[in-house]
């Protein structure tokens, strides 16, 4: 078997991880708010006074490069059944030295190349996840809503008051239930963000369980803050949606949740939104999944409201 420059530098690389026993460690990670380009996951930095502790510098007598016979040698002819001669490590170890120098551009494709694949894995597992656990993302019982509260159309919105992305797409939400009048968008607050996000959550829902009629404006004023929310911004936006008095009464009774009432209640609907999300691979936001069409948004996706059109017209079917 003809052995093509970029076998070789696979080889390389593979001969690499074994012999040397190195590693790519990606971390686990958690996208807080989905819509930007994906964190990088590091550069290379050139340093002319670092010392390399990888590789042990080559012999004095060694040859200065790695010839093709020396790569086919360990490549091995496996159309052919032969075995590979034995190399030994030292012989790897400048085989692969050589590769790299000689063609570095293939290890940083094939670095690439990987790390896409793995990304693209990863979403499609957690896409499977929300398709699995769509019961439990669609639980609606006692959670905000905007719109029709009979709604053909049900929509469940995971947001964060303070994520930028979610702000960026929440006029486009409105105006499609606007639109709309069979669609029944629900709020599953997902707070990840700040402290003040989980603030705003346990009011939110504690001023949906005691004026209802009032819960919009409060979630439009945090939504169109145009920075994130500090706790006096989220005491404004209570105050100018249901005036001083209330606004009072919703703060005394949002915290207590020890307690049998309704800071209890919005509590536990709160982590059950958090647990929910962590089950069904929602690692971000803004979500909206559409119940019934099997379909769901993350992040924000510039055709939103075309996207939520048609998703919306096969859960009408």
């Amino acid at each position: 078997m003809k052995t093509t420059p970029a076998s070789k530098g696979l080889i390389a690389i593979l001969a690499l991880t074994t012999a040397v026993n190195i590693g790519i460690a990606a971390g686990n990670y958690r996208i807080m708010a989905a819509g930007s380009a994906p964190a990088a996951f590091g550069s290379l930095e050139f340093d002319p006074n670092a010392k390399s502790t990888l590789v042990a510098p080559p012999a004095a007598d060694a040859k200065a490069n790695a010839s093709d016979a020396e790569i086919d040698a360990l490549v091995g002819n496996v159309s052919d059944n032969k075995t590979a001669p034995s190399v030994n490590e030292d012989d790897i170890r400048r085989i692969v030295r050589d590769e790299i120098n000689t063609n570095p551009k293939f290890v940083m494709d094939a670095l690439n190349a990987y790390m896409q694949k793995q990304q693209a894995d990863e979403a499609a597992s957690a896409d499977q996840k929300v398709v699995e656990k769509a019961a439990a993302v669609t639980e609606d019982k006692g959670y905000p809503f905007v719109g029709n509260k009979d709604g053909k159309v049900e929509l469940f919105y995971y947001f964060d008051v303070n994520c930028g992305f979610c702000k960026k797409i929440d006029g486009e939400l409105r105006r499609f239930v606007d639109a709309n009048p069979d669609v029944k968008l629900v709020h599953r607050e997902m707070p990840i963000l700040t402290p003040a996000s989980t603030t705003a959550a346990h009011i939110g829902g504690t001023l949906f369980a005691l004026y209802p009629e009032a819960y919009p404006k409060f979630h439009d004023i945090l939504l169109g803050h145009p920075q994130a929310s500090t706790p006096d911004d989220i005491d404004a936006a209570l105050r100018d949606a249901v005036g001083k008095e209330k606004a009072d009464e919703v703060i005394a009774k949002s915290f207590n949740v020890t307690e049998d009432g309704v800071a209890k209640d919005v509590d536990a609907r709160i982590k059950a939104t958090l647990s929910t999300a962590t089950d069904a691979g929602i690692n971000g936001t803004p979500f909206i999944y559409v119940k019934g069409a099997n379909s769901f948004v993350r992040g924000a996706a510039p055709d939103l409201f075309d996207r939520l059109k048609a998703a919306a017209d096969i859960a009408r079917k």
